[in-house]
């Protein structure tokens, strides 16, 4: 964890920098939207780790170990691809819930299907966005196009960790 802060920390140094000597207004401008942004997820953020949290506590740890655990194979990335696609809201709820389900007993690349799915699929924004905006068919062709991506990226990353001797396990 620290490294990712690290690694962003110089980033945004970088970042911040170049901005600064083009135009030191679009600085000022960027921390004033960075201030707007912070209060809006601080806000948000205990609540969504709140229900995220509740979320995980009904679903019971066997149903997560027998689904989505690393003995459940295609089946649970599969499944996990799915679930993942029918998990609502943004990243404040997801992540959290997909925590929860690796400490329960989900397996590595059932997770990372997880996620895949939750954001390829994301049925809810097809629903309310995607359909009304582009239409039914396109929606029904990006669907069938990426129908087979979390599972993809669940197969790859497994045979990554395994070729490389990692573990997908969380920390």
């Amino acid at each position: 964890m620290i490294t990712s802060f690290l690694v962003l920390l110089v980033a945004t140094a970088l970042v911040a920098a170049h901005a600064w000597r083009r135009d030191e207004r679009s600085l000022w401008r960027a921390l004033d939207f960075t201030r707007d942004q912070g209060a809006r997820i601080a806000i948000r953020l205990p609540f969504a780790l709140i229900a995220a949290s509740c979320i995980a506590e009904l679903i019971p740890a066997r149903f997560v170990s027998v689904v989505l655990g690393s003995e459940s194979g295609l089946l649970g990335i599969a499944a996990a691809s799915v679930l993942g696609g029918l998990l609502p809201g943004g990243p404040m709820v997801s992540f959290p819930l997909a925590i929860m389900f690796a400490r329960e007993g989900a397996g590595g690349p059932q997770v990372i299907a997880l996620i895949t799915g939750w954001s390829v699929y994301a049925f809810h924004r097809v629903l309310s966005y995607e359909i009304p905006i582009m239409g039914g068919r396109f929606a029904a062709v990006r669907m069938l196009a990426s129908l087979f991506v979390p599972v993809a990226a669940a197969l790859l990353a497994g045979f990554i960790a395994q070729a490389l001797g990692l573990s997908l396990r969380m920390s």
